[in-house]
């Protein structure tokens, strides 16, 4: 994030500057690394009941399975079918699934998204789509609509253009299992909003996402 960085103006910035040569500077320094620390043994500890943890065995028949990637008007790279089967065997699992799909703009991760949203919802669990953006949050609407056009699947989206009335709503009826998959950006970090019958979360771009914020998630998901 370079981009933010800007030169320092002391007329025009409101921030308080600490000499190097007295001990504010150190107290900050220190305090920002308890902080840290703390954070850390958070960190651990989440990771640490996930290990214990076990999760729903989410599977769908080789039939519908198939019938559904016959929709996809493209054909699988290497790459798709390997994370493609790969995903499909983690989430037919009882233990907690964490997987880090890397790839260029083009390559098919969100195909891959897709499917992995089909074996969830069809396992009567409901999905989840973290977005970064409003502007990513409509792309995915617009994407898993397409791909569920021909299957019985409630999609709805979540963003800053969403009035107050209409999120609550959209809390009410996910909460309800009236939605099968929700889209949102952070919005979605939200009391309102339960866990309980969620069995997949995809966070698209998650290094613009906290550690804090994504750990959130996790333990939200160890308390339901």
């Amino acid at each position: 994030n370079f981009h933010m960085l800007s030169k320092f103006h002391k007329k025009n910035d409101d921030v308080i500057l600490d000499s190097l040569s007295n001990t504010n500077w150190s107290k900050k320094k220190e305090k920002a690394k308890a902080k840290i620390y703390d954070h850390a043994s958070e960190i651990l500890e989440i990771e640490s009941e996930r290990l214990k943890a076990t999760s729903s065995s989410l599977k769908v028949s080789d039939e519908d399975y198939f019938l559904f990637l016959k929709d996809f008007p493209f054909e699988d790279t290497d790459d798709q079918r390997i994370v493609s089967s790969d995903i499909r065997k983690d989430l037919s699992l009882v233990k907690p699934m964490n997987r880090l799909l890397c790839g260029d703009v083009g390559f098919g991760k969100t195909e891959i998204a897709i499917r992995s949203a089909f074996i969830t919802v069809y396992s009567e669990k409901q999905v989840i789509i973290l977005s970064p953006s409003t502007v990513l949050t409509e792309q995915h609407f617009e994407s898993f609509s397409q791909r569920f056009e021909n299957f019985p699947v409630t999609i709805k989206k979540l963003s800053r253009n969403t009035s107050k009335k209409e999120k609550q709503k959209l809390y009410d009826d996910f909460n309800n299992k009236k939605i099968d998959l929700l889209i949102g950006t952070h919005a979605l970090f939200n009391e309102n909003l339960s866990f309980e019958n969620v069995g997949l979360i995809v966070v698209d771009e998650e290094h613009r996402f906290g550690a804090k914020q994504k750990n959130l998630i996790k333990n939200k998901q160890l308390s339901t």
